[in-house]
C-alpha cells in the first residue's frame, strides 16, 4: 500500500503497539488515516491477514480491549458465523443419528 497517508510520515509509531502510545499521537495518526486512499484496503488487509498489532485504517488493532464488552458484542455480525457453522452443526446431527441408529 505504497499510496497510504502513513507512508509520508514515517515519524509516526505506526507498528508500535497501543498501550505505548500517547493519546496525542493516537489522534495525529487518527486524523492521517481521514481521507486516506487506501484505507478500505488497509482495514482488509488488517483483517484478511489477522493482524494483532499496529495501526490499521484509523486504529489500533490487537491488546486489550478497553471498551464496553457488550456493546463490542453488540455489534457483532453473525450472519457469516451462522453461514459457516449450522451446516457442519447439520452434518454432525446426522453422523450422530446414523451412529446410534446403527
Amino acid at each position: 500500500m505504497t499510496r497510504g497517508a502513513c507512508t509520508r510520515r514515517p515519524d509516526l509509531p505506526w507498528t508500535e503497539d497501543a498501550h505505548r502510545v500517547e493519546d496525542e499521537i493516537r489522534a495525529v495518526m487518527a486524523r492521517v488515516c481521514t481521507g486516506c486512499p487506501v484505507r478500505e484496503r488497509c482495514r482488509r488487509y488488517a483483517s484478511d491477514t489477522f493482524a494483532s498489532a499496529g495501526f490499521w485504517a484509523g486504529g489500533f488493532r490487537g491488546g486489550a480491549y478497553t471498551g464496553d464488552l457488550l456493546d463490542l458484542l453488540a455489534e457483532l455480525d453473525t450472519t457469516e458465523l451462522k453461514e459457516h457453522y449450522e451446516p457442519s452443526a447439520r452434518r454432525a446431527r446426522s453422523v450422530h443419528r446414523k451412529a446410534l441408529a446403527s
